[in-house]
């Protein structure tokens, strides 16, 4: 499709705004030209790149038909190394995960270990402690027992020394009369 592209500028221009109105100066002749039309491309919706992974989801049988069989092609072998390449990633990705994980793991462990650990010897000292209050207690008792028992004596030993004392006394008293009804 041609056209004469310069015409139609012209024709477009409004007659006052042309040159040779406004100057007086020799008309414009319009040359005319040929512009050139490029077809117009059919538009075509820009496709994403597809992963390997996409492709290895892709229907295999599909991709047999349009190849021959054989040798496969340079692009399907970069796509296959790229596939193997993000493989080893994934694989070295995981194998550093697992590394974690039984680190945790065996922290973990360790961790129940101690925490058993620690279980065991705050039963020994819970146990040691009961011990300790009990022996306590008895011995509280024993001493308070004691305490009365003193008390007992001491108040037994004073009647017993104020008896003693008040029979000392009558003795000699007793033997002072008697020396003298002798006399």
């Amino acid at each position: 499709q041609t056209g004469n592209h310069t015409e139609l500028l012209v024709a477009r221009i409004p007659a006052m705004a042309r040159p040779n109105d406004l100057f007086d100066v020799a008309p414009i002749v319009p040359v005319p030209m040929e512009v050139p039309v490029f077809p117009s491309l059919p538009k075509e919706k820009p496709q994403t790149p597809l992963t390997p992974r996409m492709r290895l989801l892709m229907d295999s049988s599909a991709t047999s038909r349009q190849r021959p069989s054989g040798r496969p092609s340079r692009p399907r072998a970069l796509d296959m190394d790229e596939s193997i390449r993000e493989t080893e990633e994934m694989q070295h990705y995981t194998e550093a995960l697992k590394e974690k994980q039984i680190l945790a793991a065996k922290k973990a462990k360790d961790n129940k270990t101690v925490m058993l650990r620690f279980r065991e010897q705050l039963k020994v000292l819970q146990d040691q402690y009961s011990q300790v209050q009990k022996e306590r207690e008895e011995i509280d008792m024993q001493a308070s027992d004691a305490k009365a028992k003193l008390q007992k004596l001491q108040t037994d030993h004073s009647a017993l020394q104020a008896a003693h004392s008040w029979t000392k006394s009558s003795l000699e008293s007793a033997l002072a009369a008697l020396e003298e009804y002798r006399k």
